[in-house]
């Protein structure tokens, strides 16, 4: 199922965004003008990653720094050993969508 959630306007570069979506916690991300939609829950300690840090194609969690890769949602760093989940996202006509 697709929700419209935000104009392409509304997600600045650099900076994460959450939503709550039907129940879901999802972060938000423009970098280099590519949007991603990733969980936004770490999967270590549970802390918030919409106040991470961008590292390249990772965000940082900034309770233990783990990161995870915005793209496939992998660990690229522990202390976390599980993935976070990634959604597709899809941009048209300046509206950004995630199927949930």
């Amino acid at each position: 199922m697709s929700v419209q959630v935000a104009k392409l306007q509304d997600i600045p570069a650099g900076k994460p965004k959450k939503f709550d979506l039907q129940g879901r916690a999802i972060l938000l991300i423009n970098n280099d003008n590519n949007i991603y939609a990733i969980e936004e829950k770490c999967t270590h300690r549970g802390c918030s990653l919409a106040a991470g840090k961008l590292v390249g194609n990772s965000i940082e969690c900034p309770c233990h720094q783990a990161r995870f890769n915005i793209i496939s949602g992998k660990v690229t760093q522990g202390p976390a050993t599980k993935p976070v989940a990634v959604y597709q996202v899809t941009v048209e006509n300046g509206m950004i969508s995630i199927n949930l």
